[in-house]
């Protein structure tokens, strides 16, 4: 996903400080970032990377006054780390939305049914009359069992294991690691 330093002001209601058409397309440490990721500098301690930043927009703090010239767009907003997170949020659904399709190192047996607009990810298994609703995001190394039902728009990150004959509704997330039935 790409999106602007002008986009991305309306989104945080930040002051845009440099060029509103720079375009970032993820986000990066301050001192790794290149000219296609965003970054963010939260703590002062960090204040000598903003300087030396290749990132294409730095956020700051709307107090932050810097002492020497910044070469990336800059975006102020008033808590650095809660735009951080909603942007992080809002990227990472926007990022499962595109997900789809199902990777050849899975293994799904023959009388699974997989509805549309399912993405399935490397070392997942699916086993014997599961049922995966529509817009499904199952990620690398899940275990759906015997039986199982997943209703649509349902995510399951990696390592989740779901036993036999389990039924998990429309619209659930379940994070890494998760052990159910």
């Amino acid at each position: 996903m790409t999106i602007s330093a002008k986009e991305l002001a309306f989104l945080l209601n930040a002051e845009l400080i440099g060029n509103p058409e720079t375009k970032v397309e993820t986000i990066a440490k301050i001192e790794e970032a290149h000219p296609n990721a965003m970054a963010f500098l939260g703590n002062p301690k960090y204040e000598e990377f903003a300087y030396s930043t290749k990132a294409g927009i730095l956020m700051v703090s709307k107090s932050f006054q810097p002492s020497k010239p910044i070469a990336a767009t800059l975006l102020k907003v008033d808590d650095p780390y809660q735009s951080l997170a909603f942007l992080m949020e809002k990227f990472a659904n926007v990022m499962a939305d595109e997900l789809v399709g199902i990777d050849e190192k899975s293994s799904i047996n023959d009388s699974a049914t997989i509805g549309q607009n399912v993405y399935v990810g490397a070392c997942a298994v699916i086993e014997k009359n599961a049922k995966i609703g529509n817009n499904v995001k199952i990620h690398p190394q899940v275990f759906v069992g015997e039986g199982v039902e997943i209703g649509d728009n349902t995510t399951l990150f990696p390592g989740v294991k779901i036993y036999k004959d389990s039924k998990i509704g429309a619209h659930c997330i379940f994070h890494c690691g998760v052990v159910i039935g």
